[in-house]
């Protein structure tokens, strides 16, 4: 589809809560792209009533006009949105509620959240079956909304990045990174894992020439704790966190969690910088392990991995050119306009929902 000949777009992002960084990176890379393809109207759901959002479906809808609702919240608005005529896509970035309950699994201690994970499938599910389509950032989340909604088309739209052709501007040093994008318990428990198991294998495989580890994402009052680790705390930042990629060897996500990591570790990926991470941490990626990212869930394959790494150059620069590889054909966001573009085009061609 032309510059110009795709319809317009109404992006719908609720904003009464802090927005996580992977939503607000993934969302403006959306608007960057379907501006790209024509004219986009921003609307944000702020502090104000939900009759603000109502308003403007309302004055805003021409025929052949598209509601893009991106997150949950915005998603309380297709019903409404269909019934005035928009078409309707609903953009998830993730099917939260199965990664909650993924966590649940592997953790008893977090059971309390089972209540929250039961009804946001509940209103992933309702909400789904209300759009004309679905769009999430995986084909593991695609695969897990279509077992709930087969009826609903569910397409894939790994828009994350917008990768730059530039290298790093910096010589790696013998630093190793880690970021939490939430400063989340259990990549709390992470760092733990990290100070207390994988970095007393690594000392006494290395003996000596023991790399420095920084920790990002984490609020001051965790600085001490971290510290005791043999871990350097880092700013909670986001400009920090780039920074330090700019310095680093090497990146590590060794949390447990499915829901956090995906846009630290192409982010990592994006400046060169190999990644070491758990299978949890890199669910929903499509990278070839051992060849583009390491894997490993238990501490020895973690810190064969870390030593691999350290002891090969030629194998951290050829694993990292594989990577950004991927990176420019998967995950940049010029890589997905034919398929939003096929997206928008099949919506004006299909009958108009009206719930």
């Amino acid at each position: 589809m032309a510059q110009g000949s795709s319809p317009h777009v109404l992006f719908l992002q609720d904003l009464r809560a802090p927005v996580p960084l992977r939503e607000q990176e993934r969302a403006r890379h959306l608007v960057r792209l379907l501006q790209s393809l024509g004219p986009v109207e921003c609307v944000s759901w702020t502090q104000g009533p939900a009759s603000t959002v109502q308003q403007a479906l309302r004055d805003g809808f021409r025929p052949g006009r598209v509601l893009w609702a991106f997150g949950i919240g915005a998603a309380a608005f297709v019903p409404e949105a269909n019934a005035l005529g928009w078409h309707t896509v609903l953009d998830l970035v993730a099917a939260e509620s199965r990664s909650l309950f993924d966590d649940l699994l592997a953790s008893l201690s977090r059971w309390p959240q089972a209540l929250r994970a039961a009804r946001l499938a509940y209103s992933e599910e309702r909400l789904c079956g209300c759009a004309s389509i679905v769009v999430t950032s995986s084909e593991i989340d695609a695969t897990r909304l279509g077992r709930r909604v087969p009826e609903v088309p569910i397409h894939v739209v790994p828009a994350w990045l917008e990768l730059q052709d530039t290298g790093r501007s910096a010589e790696a040093e013998a630093l190793w990174v880690f970021r939490s994008e939430t400063g989340s318990h259990e990549d709390l428990a992470a760092a733990r894992w990290l100070g207390e198991e994988l970095l007393p294998r690594l000392r006494s495989a290395l003996g000596q020439g023991l790399p420095q580890v920084e920790v990002h994402g984490f609020g001051a009052e965790h600085a001490q704790q971290l510290e005791s680790l043999g871990l350097r705390a880092g700013s909670p930042a986001p400009q920090a966190w780039h920074a330090a990629l700019e310095r680093a060897q090497g990146a590590l996500f060794p949390s447990q969690s499915s829901r956090d990591a995906r846009l630290s570790i192409l982010q990592a990926l994006e400046r060169g910088v190999p990644v070491i991470a758990t299978g949890r941490s890199a669910q929903g990626l499509s990278l070839s392990p051992n060849e583009e990212i390491f894997l490993a869930d238990r501490p020895d394959g973690f810190v064969g991995a870390w030593l691999r790494l350290l002891q090969d150059a030629r194998l951290r620069e050829s694993v990292s050119d594989r990577a950004r590889q991927t990176l420019r054909r998967r995950y940049d966001w010029r890589a997905s306009v034919d398929t939003v573009a096929a997206i928008l085009a099949d919506l004006v061609d299909k009958p108009k929902r009206r719930d």
